[in-house]
């Protein structure tokens, strides 16, 4: 969990590096420039494919959960007793 925040803070320092690199380059249209902005796509490009894929939250699931047992409790209740329209009432809706 704290090895991530880690990892993100050398990526994101090397990024810092290599932009200020990218600042003292004189001419910007040297190869030295291409090279550096190359390295700094692929940087970002990092940063970005680490963050791509979340955990999802507890009350995301909490939720889903929930609205599951509700439509669970109410479909028993129909196979045994009458229904009405009123039970509809009590489904949340998305």
């Amino acid at each position: 969990m704290f090895k991530r925040q880690k990892d993100e803070s050398k990526l994101n320092n090397e990024i810092d590096r290599v932009l200020g690199y990218m600042q003292d380059e004189d001419p910007p249209t040297s190869e030295k420039y291409d090279l550096l902005l190359t390295n700094a796509e692929r940087l970002v490009a990092l940063t970005d494919r680490d963050n791509v894929r979340k955990p999802m939250s507890w009350d995301a699931l909490v939720t889903a959960g929930a609205g599951l047992l509700g439509i669970l409790v109410i479909v028993a209740y129909e196979q045994k007793h009458a229904f009405t329209s009123k039970a509809l009432g009590r489904v949340p809706k998305p």
